[in-house]
């Protein structure tokens, strides 16, 4: 009579244990790995291809164009009032006209913060004029020749001088002086200018009164001639602006 193979039989003549079959399934799980990177490797072209022809079909410009900030806005006055501004001098022409040419253009808010910005880039100019002055007067101290300078200018008293010996030794101090004082020949003529502070706080105070400007457009520090304006301006009008 034949003897009945069992299933130990098999796995002994196959040199198996159970041990060794149970670790048998372990080698779908690297199939299913394979498979999903696979996967994911795919969805990225896909995206990377959908995302080129959004930008290629005009989609880009649009994404492009909310991220760009939007240009600075400029004053319609400013091709006029923006003539001869520097940035290191006491623009007071350009400043007076730009609270005074056509007015009624601050009923549009973007020409009201504009011209906010502009009164403070007015203080940070004459700022600065200010601030170089200084710098060059404080180089001239340790230059040399001032005292020299004095001794020359001490001459011109001698009694023992002509008229055309004075008139002479006048013209060598003067130009001994403009030597001494060129360091602020620059600065002090960024201090020069024709319109006096106290009218551009009166153009300020008018501005306010009309209702063209307030405290309220100047949140943090008010430039100088803002400051006195809204400290005289007894009377404020209801804006003009419809």
């Amino acid at each position: 009579m034949a003897k009945r193979i069992g299933a130990r039989d098999i796995e002994a003549r196959l040199g198996l244990t159970r041990g060794e079959g149970a670790a048998q399934p372990a080698a779908p799980a690297e199939e299913s790995s394979l498979g999903g990177t696979i996967l994911f490797s795919v969805a990225g072209v896909a995206v990377a291809i959908g995302a080129a022809a959004f930008m290629a079909f005009g989609g880009g410009a649009a994404v492009m164009a909310s991220l760009t900030p939007a240009p600075a806005y400029t004053s319609r006055v400013a091709a006029t009032c923006d003539s001869g501004w520097k940035d290191d001098r006491i623009n007071a022409e350009q400043i007076h006209c730009y609270m005074t040419h056509d007015t009624a253009r601050l009923c549009d808010l973007r020409e009201r913060l504009a011209l906010a910005d502009k009164l403070r880039d007015f203080q940070l100019a004459a700022n600065n004029a200010d601030g170089a002055l200084n710098r060059a007067a404080f180089n001239m101290i340790g230059r040399p020749g001032a005292m020299q300078m004095g001794v020359e200018e001490a001459k011109t008293r001698d009694p023992r001088l002509t008229p055309d010996q004075r008139a002479e030794q006048f013209g060598k101090v003067s130009g001994m002086a403009q030597d001494y004082m060129g360091p602020t020949e620059g600065p002090l003529k960024n201090l020069v200018y024709n319109v006096k502070r106290s009218e551009l706080v009166l153009d300020v105070r008018e501005l306010v009164k009309r209702g063209f400007l307030s405290a309220a457009d100047f949140p943090s520090t008010a430039p100088e001639i803002v400051t006195k304006a809204l400290a005289s301006a007894d009377h404020i009008s209801p804006t003009l602006c419809r």
